[in-house]
């Protein structure tokens, strides 16, 4: 990593980069250095929509453009100038009545990417990286397709669709875009680890997901990495070969949409094996670069501080059941909370953790915004990696080590107000919680989180003696610290349930089950269930369960099962 690149790093990580590069020995270094030059930039309003400047299409005035360091705004003739230097990439922040070109495979063409030269070919990069762009023209020309502004509208949002092999896209195919064919969403967008690897994949999965038919933006994971790059700045040429700019932003209705690259790759290490495998794969660790905080500073600059901004990255802020671990999530969010500290409301989506989690942000932990940040964790559409027993399709069941079924997420934004409602793979829309009866000796215990054999579970049958020591549980796949929960067993009064961290005892038999065709390598705790003892006047006989929940965003959901105590 050279010396200019390192300046890019947060002061936290500058030091454990320095420390990997002695340990795993640093790639060679190619300079990124060159002459800064200026690109000069039209962005018009490409009327009859076909992507040629043609005689009497005018520029569009106050237009955000950036070269990922400053955003200015083209002038009355939708002109503007930006430096540029190797590997800038340059691109429009599309206004909420625009909208912009999408390519054969359905992602948005609003960048252009300055490579010369094309991606330094002694690198050895495994995968494809960036063409050569040649000489900068003399001006680089952006159309627009003109709109109105939709103060309603719905946007996709997929989390590590991570194909490990072609089948695993097969997966994904039937399993998940089949049923988005017709959809009626604005926009889609993946939340990084679109790929698992392997980036040779990325033509096939984006003439798949293009069946979608919306314009569909990328975010990039850790898994989209090229593991041979010596450094950072060079891990996602194959990435900006199929979509453009890692970090980026948008207009959509009256929300300011900000896609961030969190992933800071430390570069190749010295061969050797990972498993018998041979690999190159380096550390990484959840971060963000001060240019492109730079970047972000200036791009909310032009945006109203009481716009709704809707924050997109693959790794989270904070994994509550992984604090302190650099490979899950951010460690130092400090930076971007002063970036956010004026803005009115902020949500976080993001992917990376295989689990479903909620988490709110505030002066505890060094946010001083007017209300929290809502981060919310979404389900991945892999799940459990793609793995586990095989339903009539033949598609896994690919749960995630918490309990939530793979799937993928809904916006439903109207005017500032933007709900997210989670869709599990290829159920009904209000497949939304698990009810499970746990019972044993020590049933108590594991249904809060005891670290020990999974309790044994039924099929909501259970004897009149096991009554006193029951639970039962609720895994209400999207919840969070502010959802309700209400029950009611039979005839008695409704019970408040209570929130607790345990293992989805669903989940714990099934890979014990099925421990061929699991890839769950390790019990992660649930944030998301809820208990509540059995009634202890329950008498011998069929009993109805009805659970009634209040989930993050306000939405309410039902759920009901059939209770049977025997003799």
């Amino acid at each position: 990593m050279t010396s200019v690149e390192l300046k890019t790093l947060p002061i936290a990580y500058r030091l454990v980069v320095a420390g990997l590069a002695a340990a795993l020995g640093a790639g060679p270094a190619v300079a990124q250095d060159s002459p800064s030059r200026s690109a000069e930039i039209l962005v018009y309003d490409d009327a009859n929509r076909n992507r040629t400047l043609d005689p009497g299409e005018s520029g569009i005035a106050d237009v955000p453009v950036s070269n990922g360091i400053e955003v200015i705004t083209t002038d009355r003739d939708g002109r503007a100038r930006l430096a540029v230097v190797d590997g800038t990439v340059l691109f429009v922040i599309k206004p909420s009545t625009y909208r912009v070109p999408v390519n054969e495979v359905g992602v948005p063409q609003f960048h252009y990417v300055h490579r010369p030269l094309g991606t330094p070919g002694e690198i050895g990069l495994r995968y494809e990286g960036l063409t050569a762009s040649g000489a900068l023209p003399p001006q680089i020309e952006f159309p627009l397709w003109p709109g109105e502004a939709r103060q309603r509208f719905k946007a996709i949002f997929f989390a590590n669709t991570q194909p490990q092999s072609s089948i695993e896209l097969d997966y994904l195919r039937d399993d998940v875009v089949a049923e988005l064919i017709g959809t009626d969403a604005a926009f889609g967008m993946t939340l990084g680890d679109i790929m698992y690897d392997d980036l040779s994949f990325w033509p096939r999965y984006n003439r798949i997901v293009s069946s979608i038919g919306v314009p569909w933006y990328n975010v990039p994971g850790n898994h989209d990495l090229n593991y041979e790059a010596p450094n950072d700045a060079l891990s996602l040429e194959t990435f900006k070969r199929h979509y453009g700019p890692t970090y980026y932003s948008f207009d959509e209705g009256s929300v300011h949409f900000v896609a961030l690259d969190n992933v800071i790759y430390f570069g190749r290490r010295n061969p050797g094996t990972d498993g018998g495998t041979p690999s190159t794969r380096g550390k990484f660790a959840g971060g963000f670069t001060d240019e492109q905080m730079r970047w972000l500073r200036a791009d909310l600059a032009l945006v109203d501080p009481g716009k709704l901004i809707i924050l997109a990255m693959h790794m989270p802020l904070v994994d509550t059941q992984r604090r302190g671990q650099e490979m899950y999530h951010v460690l130092d969010s400090s930076v971007l909370f002063d970036i956010l500290k004026t803005r009115a409301r902020v949500i976080s989506f993001a992917g990376h953790s295989h689990l479903t989690q909620h988490h709110y942000f505030g002066p505890d932990e060094g946010y001083q915004g007017p209300s929290e940040l809502h981060q919310h964790v979404l389900a991945t559409v892999s799940g459990g990696w793609w793995g586990g027993p095989f339903d009539l399709r033949g598609i896994p069941a690919a749960d995630q080590p918490d309990g939530t079924p793979n799937g993928y997420y809904v916006l439903d934004v109207d005017g500032e107000n933007a709900i997210m409602r989670f869709k599990a793979a290829s159920a009904p829309s209000d497949y939304q919680s698990r009810i499970m009866l746990v019972h044993g000796q020590d049933a108590t215990l594991r249904a809060n989180g005891d670290d020990r054999t999974p309790g044994e579970t039924s099929l909501m049958s259970i004897r009149l003696g096991q009554v006193p020591a029951a639970r039962l549980l609720l895994n209400v796949f999207d919840g969070g610290p502010r959802t309700r929960v209400d029950v009611v067993i039979g005839r008695a009064a409704p019970v408040r349930m209570e929130r607790r961290d345990a293992f989805d005892p669903v989940i714990d038999q099934s890979t014990v089950r099925n421990a061929a065709s699991w890839k769950i390598r390790t019990r992660m705790l649930s944030t998301h269930i809820w208990n509540s003892s059995l009634p202890p006047t329950l008498e011998v006989g069929v009993h109805v369960v009805k659970v009634a929940m209040t989930d993050e965003y306000g939405q309410t959901h039902g759920d009901q099962a059939i209770l049977e105590v025997l003799p």
